[in-house]
């Protein structure tokens, strides 16, 4: 959801879509300034592929995948991003850290 990673506040989101099967809907912190970046792709079997980037915190993708039989797979992939501190910079090199990983099969009956 919208301003989910940002913590609250006013946020701005743009909506571009590039072609039929890709949209970006980039999320500007009104107060911070900062952005967070999400992406959608849209699979030829009905699924969808989507991406949100916080340059500060995780990148978060969603893989929703339909089955033959009207199920689906859905996959969540988190993975943290953190500041490397021992150079006495918030603004030193990311380091990916711990990935969270989920894999959930829902069925249609």
């Amino acid at each position: 959801p919208p301003g989910a990673m940002m913590g609250g506040g006013s946020t701005l989101c743009i909506t571009h879509n590039i072609n039929d099967r890709n949209v970006i809907s980039p999320e500007i912190s009104l107060g911070s300034g900062r952005i967070i970046y999400n992406w959608r792709l849209s699979l030829d079997n009905g699924g969808s592929v989507t991406t949100r980037v916080d340059p500060a915190r995780a990148v978060a993708v969603r893989w929703v995948d339909r089955s033959a039989d009207g199920g689906r797979w859905v996959t969540d992939i988190r993975l943290p991003l953190e500041t490397d501190l021992s150079r006495g910079s918030m603004n030193g090199p990311r380091k990916l850290f711990g990935a969270d990983v989920k894999v959930q099969r829902q069925f249609s009956f």
